[in-house]
């Protein structure tokens, strides 16, 4: 294996959903155990499989979830899954994520218990023009913050047309 090889191995072993995992467990040259990782899928490096909607794993998440902000996220997840029937939903970094054509668009995190906290990281963001887009993160990634529901509410219109932005920018 190459250290590009490894290299992917310890990248993909942090995206739930990577096309290409397989079910066997191996040792890079440097010696990383990489269980249940394809390290030859380095081409499908952060696609996801979009063929699979797993809303019932993510509602299923969310009704476990205790969270002060859970109504908002709710509200949220809704706008998101509103704005085209092809996007689908998944768990990832322990929170709601969603996918376009194998692409991930945005994912909630919820580590904050102060606000309501979204990851834009589809580098085609920083594209796009908004003010509710924070941040100017070398690798393309941007944030927005909900703070409540009033909050969320009127900020909803905004996420849905940055999120068709980016969906047109992804079929280009």
């Amino acid at each position: 294996m190459t250290a590009g090889g490894a290299a992917t191995a310890r990248s993909s072993h942090h995206r739930p959903g990577v096309v290409g995992l397989a079910s066997r467990s191996s040792r890079s040259d440097f010696g990383m155990l990489t269980a249940g990782i394809d390290v030859d899928a380095e081409a499908n490096v952060g696609k996801v499989d979009n063929t699979v909607n797993r809303t019932d794993e993510v509602d299923a998440f969310m009704e476990k979830l205790d969270h002060p902000f859970k109504a908002e996220v709710e509200l949220l997840r809704e706008g998101i899954k509103s704005v085209n029937p092809k996007i689908v939903e998944q768990v990832k970094w322990k929170a709601p994520s969603f996918a376009y054509q194998g692409e991930y668009l945005v994912t909630f995190n919820l580590w904050s218990k102060e606000r309501v906290h979204l990851v834009f990281h589809n580098p085609l963001v920083v594209n796009i023009d908004s003010e509710l887009l924070e941040g100017d993160y070398a690798d393309g990634r941007r944030m927005a913050y909900f703070y409540d529901m009033k909050d969320a509410k009127a900020k909803k219109a905004e996420l849905k047309r940055i999120l068709k932005q980016l969906l047109k920018l992804i079929e280009k």
